[in-house]
Formats: C-alpha cells, sequence, structure tokens
C-alpha cells in the first residue's frame, strides 16, 4: 500500500525536470506516427476528421440523492479504504460515508453493515508472507499468523510446518533459522512455498475461516504484486534454478483455489504496479477481482493505463481504479506552478476532475463492474473531498473513448484529446499522453472545438454548472459538458 508515495515522488520530480527541460527537448523528441505539426507556436488545433456520426446526448442529467443502501448510485461505484476509521469520525461522517460507498476495505465492518447491510466489506489479509514473531504487532489470522499456523498443523500431522516456508540458498538443513526473512515495508517476514501442499491446504482454511465472519464480504489481499513475489522466490532454495513460471503458476493456481473456497464471497487482489504482464493478467482472472492501487494517474500517463483496465473488464474481473494523487498531494504549494487550477479553482479540484474523467473513459457499461476511489491515504475523511460531481447522473456510455483531436501543444508535447459520450454528458479530457510529456502549466493548454449539438453547460466540481462557450485544455485536464 505505500507503493503510492514512492511512485508520486517521482512523478513530481519528472514534473519538474520536465519544466525545465521541455524547451531544450522540444526539436529532438520523437514524433507520434500520427503527429500533425502547428505551423506556428499558438495553441490553435484543427478538430479530428469525423469516424462517423457521433451519437448527442440527451438532456436529462441531474444531481441526484444517492439511495441509503447499495448500490447508491446507477451510474458510478464509489470505494473506499478505510484507514481512517470513521466510526471515530462522528456521525456525519459516517452517515454520508455509508450513503455513498459500495465496497469496503477494513475497518469497523459490523459498523459499515448495520449503516448499509448490502455494501461490500472486505477484511484485509497476507497470503504470501507472515509477520515474524520478532514483530510487535499482536498475533492474528490476518497478517501475524504464525500461532495459527502451529495449531493448524499440530491438526494435521500429514504435513511438515517448516515444508511451509520458504528458506536461503546454500548447504545445511531446511530449519527455521535458513528461512528467508525479508524486510517488506516495515516489517519483517517469513516467505510461504506456493507449491507445497500443507501451505496450500492451511492458506485455504485460514482464508476460509476469515470470510466466515456475517460483516465480511470478502478478503483483500495485500502484496500479491510481481516485485515483492518475485525477488522472494528467486532467492530461496526451493526455486534455485527453476523458471519463474513455476512459483508464477502456483500462486496463480492457490489465488484460484482460494477463491472458489470462499465463494460466493469476494476476493480481491492488491498486485501494485499493474502494467499488463500476462501474469498479473492470470492472477486476476484467478481472483475475479483487483484493486489497481495508484493506476488513476493525473499527472503521468493514461492511455496505457486504461488499455489495462479494459483488459480486465472484458475479462468479467471486478477493479477498483484507485487514484495516486491525493488531495493533499495536490494542495502542496509547490504545485501550484506545476499543476495550477486552470479553468477550476485549485490544482486539486482540476486533479480530481481529471481522475473522475479517466474513470468515465474505462466505465463500462454496467457501472457495478468497476468501482472508482479517489483518495486512498491514511488520514483522509471522506466527507471532506466530497465532490458532489460524482452525484451527477451523467447516464451510461453511449459507445467506446475515441480520439477526437490529436497535435501538439506550444511546448510541443502530445496533445491528444479523448472523448466519450454519455446518456446525458459528454466527458472530454486530454491525459498525459507519453511519459516524458510532463508539463502541465497554463502555457500547454490548446484550444478544443465544443462538439455539436450545444450550447453546453460545463459541470463543476460541487455538481453545479456554467456557460461552456469555448474549450482550452492543458496537458492533463477534463471537461463534462452537458446540455443547457
Amino acid at each position: 500500500m505505500q507503493l503510492r508515495s514512492t511512485l508520486l515522488l517521482f512523478a513530481l520530480s519528472v514534473v519538474t525536470a520536465g519544466q525545465a527541460c521541455a524547451q531544450q527537448s522540444k526539436s529532438a523528441r520523437e514524433a507520434d506516427s500520427t503527429r500533425t505539426s502547428l505551423s506556428s507556436g499558438s495553441p490553435v488545433v484543427r478538430a479530428a476528421k469525423s469516424n462517423g456520426a457521433a451519437n448527442v446526448p440527451a438532456s436529462g442529467g441531474r444531481l441526484v440523492e444517492p439511495r441509503a443502501e447499495s448500490p447508491h448510485f446507477d451510474f458510478i461505484r464509489r470505494t473506499f479504504t478505510d484507514f481512517c476509521y470513521c466510526w471515530d469520525k462522528g456521525k456525519e461522517t459516517r452517515d454520508w460515508s455509508a450513503r455513498h460507498f459500495d465496497l469496503i476495505m477494513s475497518g469497523n465492518l459490523g459498523a459499515w453493515k448495520e449503516l448499509d447491510p448490502k455494501v461490500v466489506t472486505l477484511r484485509y489479509a497476507l497470503l504470501v508472507s507472515t509477520l515474524d514473531e520478532a514483530n510487535k504487532d499482536k498475533p492474528s489470522i490476518n497478517g501475524k499468523f504464525l500461532d495459527d499456523m502451529r495449531r493448524w498443523y499440530a491438526r494435521h500431522p500429514e504435513f511438515r510446518m517448516e515444508d511451509a516456508f520458504l528458506h536461503k540458498q546454500g548447504p545445511g538443513r531446511a530449519d527455521s533459522a535458513s528461512r528467508l526473512n525479508p524486510h517488506i515495508w516495515s516489517s519483517n517476514r517469513f516467505v510461504g512455498n506456493p507449491t507445497d501442499p500443507g501451505w496450500r491446504a492451511y492458506s485455504i482454511d485460514r482464508m476460509k475461516w476469515i470470510a466466515k465472519e456475517d460483516d465480511v464480504g470478502g478478503i483483500f489481499l495485500d502484496e500479491i504484486d510481481r516485485g515483492t513475489a518475485a525477488k522472494a522466490y528467486r532467492s530461496s532454495r526451493e526455486f534455485q534454478g527453476a523458471d519463474s513460471t513455476v512459483w508464477q503458476n502456483a500462486l496463480v493456481s492457490l489465488i484460484g483455489d482460494i477463491s472458489k473456497a470462499i465463494a460466493p464471497k469476494m476476493l480481491q487482489i492488491n498486485a501494485a504496479g499493474y502494467s499488463g504482464r500476462d501474469w498479473e493478467k492470470a492472477l486476476g482472472e484467478a481472483a475475479g477481482s483487483v484493486h489497481l492501487e495508484t493506476l488513476n494517474r493525473a499527472t503521468q500517463e493514461l492511455p496505457s493505463v486504461w488499455d489495462v483496465v479494459d483488459w480486465y473488464v472484458k475479462h468479467n474481473v471486478y477493479a477498483d481504479f484507485v487514484g495516486l494523487e491525493t488531495w493533499d498531494d495536490l494542495a502542496r504549494p509547490s504545485m501550484a506552478k506545476r499543476y495550477p487550477g486552470g479553468d477550476y479553482a485549485s490544482p486539486p479540484l482540476r486533479g480530481k476532475m481529471v481522475q473522475l474523467a479517466s474513470y468515465y473513459m474505462v466505465i463500462p457499461s454496467d457501472p457495478q463492474r468497476l468501482g472508482i476511489q479517489i483518495e486512498n491515504v491514511r488520514g483522509y475523511v471522506p466527507d471532506s473531498v466530497a465532490m458532489r460531481v460524482m452525484e451527477y447522473d451523467i447516464g451510461h456510455p453511449l459507445g467506446e473513448r475515441r480520439v477526437v483531436m490529436n497535435e501538439r501543444d506550444p511546448l510541443d508535447q502530445r496533445a491528444r484529446v479523448y472523448r466519450r459520450d454519455f446518456d446525458h454528458a459528454i466527458v472530454m479530457m486530454r491525459p498525459v499522453a507519453y511519459w516524458a510529456d510532463t508539463v502541465m502549466t497554463n502555457e500547454t493548454k490548446v484550444k478544443v472545438p465544443l462538439p455539436e449539438g450545444g450550447p453546453w453547460l460545463r459541470l463543476q466540481p460541487d455538481g453545479t454548472t456554467k456557460p461552456a462557450t469555448d474549450l482550452w485544455l492543458r496537458n492533463s485536464d477534463a471537461v463534462i459538458l452537458v446540455h443547457r
């Protein structure tokens, strides 16, 4: 879960470097194969050629009140990681949260269920490793489960507990003294062997025990990421010299067995850093649900991320599309010059509108198959970033997203504008289209033709509207247009 901060620091450093070198690299930057060069430095662009008649959204969009029980809305599915334990923040926050989120991970799951019996609640757990005994956390079936293992193996003498763990390469016995003991995030761990029959049987039983609680709607498995697993498996004696597909296939099949064992409850995995690799896809299909941590990135390249999300949705894998930049990240004083508010009142509002538009670019016809989480950080109080625009009923998508403009901005960065039509709105977005196009200041804005069928109103973050007489989009910018 701490990958978010690492990626964000990288993003901010790249933004700074990008501003300094944008003009110098202008002539050297590789052009898109579809590039149409501007004849001058002015940010005037040409409309893309029509690719067929587009559906013109009808009027009728409006702010709606959430239902008391999930799903709270027909057009969006909001999710929340309860780092802040909302039930400690007062009745107003509790009531607001229970009316807006359809899926909750962690926190007081029973309390969530009392206010919304239909909300999906996920219990946090580890699978690849367990916290070792030196860790100061209390033993638990979720993360520090050595004591639970000992009791289980005592009841199952056909298995040897030591065989469940990975061990350091080298001579000698595979015993507790030779176990791999990597430091992962803030704790030392013992890593399990996904090919060992005892570890597999114990893991399935443990997950069934966690899932049997009435207030648990499923399990969230953290740290199923390629980096953490690969480093441990490759350095072990058990997989020394073995092809990586051996442990990859073993972990995929274990997750698939767990998913079947706890069905119909949900199994969601967090393989932070999704890149569309075949193994990551196989893990997602085996689990049936993925937590796409940090992938909804306002200040980083997005089109390739959308392709990853599309794949999961089309293969019936439920996904939570989780934001990278938090409100506080975007509100830093240093961001004002790098990422000004533009046509919105502040940098955080601009960034959150980009994350929302990004979600709408990939949402399927059934929005209950894709969740959005725009804040994923400890201490976040949900109703402090209410964004009533997320309660504006834009309807369902009328088709796929499409590129309606592909030009260069005054700093010679890609100005690729996407459009997607909905029942009651048009979402238009200029994402960061290439990893090196990192300048997002007002100098990057380009004029984009308004869609036919107007006049149009521009949705504001608070759910109000204002007339859209023209449209300028900066690098990393978005607008939602509705009929007057």
